[in-house]
């Protein structure tokens, strides 16, 4: 097989693969991949990561996310740090090996380094706990349009900490971006935001927008705010979506729902259960009504 040049690794990765000649692609690659190609080292390692043209193999996998790793290579940089984070077969959980790679990819502007270097930091993960520190990796990722970024830097203006100025009126703004990109979580922030009047005015169409945005993408508390926003038999199918996935607060309306015959027929069996439930995940409200009832 002829030695290569960078440019024509990526022709040809896309000549092979848009037959659908998975194989041959991969004989390609891993003859530049022999000559030190930095890229074609990284492309070699998502092969054996994801099976393309070779069996999955994840120790092979970060062997060449190493050699590509230690030429510069960002992308191979930042997947070398997850395998450590994460641990896989042949490689133990680091986190300070992880944290030094995402260090690397990081400081060349990967937005995916940036952002997982904030998560360490922000949890004392192979780095000392420091939500400043995290912040500021956060806003550096946030800045190139990372939404979970985005999400994560609001958190962190919501909550504050040492070195770090609580700010909801900043947090907001980032909520936005985020929610703006379709980030459930921070579009249920956001909500929350606009339903409390913390940091914006308050605006109960905006935050009921919201919550249902949230909500459709299955944040289960979003899908309860959105159904006390709702009437009827609209907000007992929320509060069962959330109270589906464990929500405490979803189960103890749903309780109410049956016990009154809001939105659904009157069943006290059905109430009950759901009052247990809400009780066993720690509402305090339905452990009263449930000592009450019970006497116990």
């Amino acid at each position: 097989m002829p030695k290569l040049n960078v440019s024509s690794v990526d022709v040809i990765l896309k000549a092979m693969v848009s037959k659908k000649n998975e194989t041959e692609a991969f004989k390609w690659i891993r003859n530049a991949a022999e000559q030190k190609y930095a890229d074609a080292q990284f492309l070699l390692g998502v092969c054996y990561q994801q099976g393309f043209g070779v069996e999955k193999d994840e120790a092979e996998a970060s062997r060449c996310f190493g050699y590509a790793a230690e030429q510069g290579h960002a992308k191979a940089q930042h997947n070398l740090a997850l395998c450590y984070f994460c641990g896989i077969k042949g490689i133990k959980i680091d986190k300070e090996e992880a944290v030094k790679w995402f260090c690397k990819a990081a400081e060349q502007g990967l937005a995916q380094s940036q952002f997982m270097l904030g998560v360490c930091c922000y949890n004392g993960d192979g780095i000392e706990k420091s939500i400043a520190k995290a912040a500021k990796w956060y806003r550096k990722a946030a800045e190139q349009g990372h939404a979970k970024a985005q999400h994560y830097l609001g958190i962190c203006y919501t909550l504050g900490g040492k070195g770090f100025k609580k700010d909801i009126t900043e947090a907001v703004k980032w909520f936005r971006n985020a929610a703006e990109q379709g980030h459930a979580d921070a579009q249920f922030m956001l909500g929350r935001c606009y339903s409390t009047g913390e940091g914006i005015e308050s605006n109960q169409e905006e935050a009921k927008k919201w919550y249902g945005k949230s909500a459709e993408q299955g944040n289960a508390e979003a899908q309860y705010w959105f159904g006390n926003f709702c009437d009827g038999e609209e907000a007992v199918k929320w509060y069962r979506k959330a109270a589906g996935q464990g929500n405490a607060e979803a189960e103890y309306a749903l309780a109410r729902c049956y016990r009154d015959g809001n939105g659904v027929e009157k069943d006290e069996n059905t109430a009950m259960g759901w009052l247990r439930s809400a009780a066993r995940h720690g509402h305090r409200f339905a452990k009263i009504a449930l000592k009450y009832k019970t006497g116990r």
